[in-house]
């Protein structure tokens, strides 16, 4: 079977945004012009890895459905409200964030911003501020949320039910007799690409956590530990941003 060259995609990664211009690469003939953005697997990575685009994408969709949710609000109640709520917005931002959750302070903010309208939706209160909606519905922050599911993608890395190359990025602290599940933290330079990067964001979040739910043996008992978690010691920029609103 021969390979399809129109459904081949071409970006040219470039974090310090200098080539403005898109580029064409002749493969075997065929010439293929890159992109600012290819989508794949669903997700759309731009050229710069900050997922602007598809961040943007997923605020649009959930804002369209939050307008359709807004128009019926007063023909259904809270309960309702809330099923549809994470059924419909929330699920949104439920695929593979992972690949994604290491986006610019203004991505960041515009996920919360919709969290924020959905509950205002959701308690019929349009006064209150985002920290008291959120400890009145009794939920969390999306980027908690973010965080939660990292520390089971690390805990599953650590118990060997994640693939090998995952062990690459998350290594114990085997120096640090009295809590060897703690990871290690590497040296990093700059912010973006450093100090936000997945390999040093991950330990730090993993860190945090009670050494009591890190220690746990089984994956069922380590996500129902993990849901009390409250993150309130992360200093990351997503929980600043969010203390901020």
């Amino acid at each position: 079977m021969s390979a399809n060259p129109t459904k081949f995609q071409c970006i040219i990664i470039n974090k310090c945004g200098r080539f403005s211009d898109l580029h064409k690469i002749n493969i075997d003939g065929k010439e293929i012009t890159s992109e600012k953005y290819a989508k794949l697997l669903g997700i759309d990575i731009d050229n710069k890895l900050n997922f602007e685009t598809h961040i943007g994408k997923l605020c649009k969709k959930a804002a369209g459905q939050l307008n359709a949710i807004g128009r019926i609000n007063r023909f259904i109640d809270c309960e309702e409200r809330k099923i549809l709520t994470q059924s419909f917005v929330h699920s949104n931002f439920n695929y593979c964030p992972l690949a994604w959750m290491l986006c610019n302070p203004n991505s960041m903010r515009k996920i919360e911003l919709i969290q924020k309208r959905a509950l205002r939706l959701l308690l019929d209160d349009y006064v209150s501020p985002y920290k008291t909606l959120l400890e009145m519905s009794n939920g969390t922050t999306m980027s908690l949320k973010r965080h939660k599911k990292l520390a089971t993608e690390i805990f599953k890395t650590l118990n060997n039910l994640n693939p090998k190359y995952m062990q690459e990025i998350f290594v114990r602290n085997n120096k640090n007799v009295r809590d060897p599940n703690k990871l290690i933290r590497p040296k990093v330079n700059g912010y973006t690409y450093g100090i936000n990067s997945l390999k040093n964001l991950g330990p730090a979040i993993w860190n945090l956590i009670p050494e009591n739910v890190r220690n746990v043996t089984t994956l069922s008992q380590f996500k129902l530990l993990i849901r009390t978690w409250d993150g309130t010691k992360c200093k990351c920029r997503s929980c600043n941003i969010t203390n901020a609103m």
